[in-house]
């Protein structure tokens, strides 16, 4: 449809070896043994400082970025970490470090690119993570709403003007 297509994966889930890569003009796999659960979101701010004269090409461009910086095991990150005495008090404020840290490259990446009001920005999880509130923690197998309710945000200024919540269900499928 006339769109270049690139593609950054820092999730095990998403590569090369289970064909991902399939459609992406251009397409980089973080993931591997020098990773453990996946390269930090600076490897793919990296990788888009690499294409960059690629991506202010004329023309649109397709971006697919898949981060793995807010999966087990979190680490506490300064100044963000701070652990209460809550039952996974140090695991939850460890996981909230992780979600400021990769927001902080989410601004970066933003600020560098220079995606403006024409830009259309979806950003979705896709799980949550129990903090004991089933007597469990991280995800597994449970369908507890804590895992099944996601962020699904879309930005787009040019054509979404003041932003709205949207309280009827959704899927990811959506």
């Amino acid at each position: 449809a006339g769109y270049a297509t690139f593609g950054v994966s820092c999730n095990v889930n998403i590569t090369e070896r289970i064909g991902f890569h399939r459609g992406f003009e251009h397409f980089a796999d973080f993931t591997g043994p020098k990773f453990g659960k996946g390269a930090p979101a600076e490897h793919a701010l990296a990788q888009l400082r690499q294409w960059k004269p690629l991506l202010d090409a004329d023309g649109p461009y397709f971006l697919y970025l898949h981060f793995n910086d807010v999966h087990a095991p979190w680490t506490p990150r300064s100044p963000a970490f701070a652990p209460d005495a809550e039952n996974y008090g140090g695991e939850r404020a460890s996981y909230d470090a992780e979600i400021r840290h990769l927001d902080a490259q989410l601004r970066q990446m933003h600020a560098e690119l220079g995606w403006n009001d024409d830009t259309l920005i979806v950003l979705v999880s896709d799980h949550g993570e129990e903090f004991g509130e089933h007597g469990a923690l991280g995800h597994g197998y449970s369908v507890h709403s804590e895992l099944m309710r996601v962020a699904m945000l879309f930005s787009w200024p040019a054509q979404i003007a003041g932003g709205r919540r949207v309280d009827t269900p959704a899927s990811l499928v959506d």
